[in-house]
């Protein structure tokens, strides 16, 4: 399947700070919701952005990341956001 995302970051407001659109061609959706939420972490860490706090609507997508990878998922994107997270916290 073809898969494309949008993904914006907000303030505490609400308001906008960076929207972006992503094309990942032929991949999973799960794969593309770990990459919309890797991808918003990197851009909090790197302005230097704490209380991050993640919207997302795909329960699997939470659980991999709250639970652990299962076989056949990438679990290099479950790992890179878990060190981002953990990066965060400090």
């Amino acid at each position: 399947m073809f898969v494309a995302a949008r993904s914006l970051l907000q303030d505490h407001n609400g308001t906008w700070i960076i929207g972006f659109t992503m094309y990942l061609g032929n991949c999973e959706v799960i794969d593309l919701e770990l990459w919309c939420i890797l991808d918003r972490l990197q851009i909090a860490f790197d302005r230097g952005f704490q209380n991050i706090i993640i919207r997302i609507d795909n329960l699997e997508a939470v659980k991999l990341i709250h639970e652990g990878v299962r076989e056949g998922f990438n679990s290099t994107l479950v790992t890179r956001i878990l060190l981002l997270l953990k990066l965060l916290s400090h």
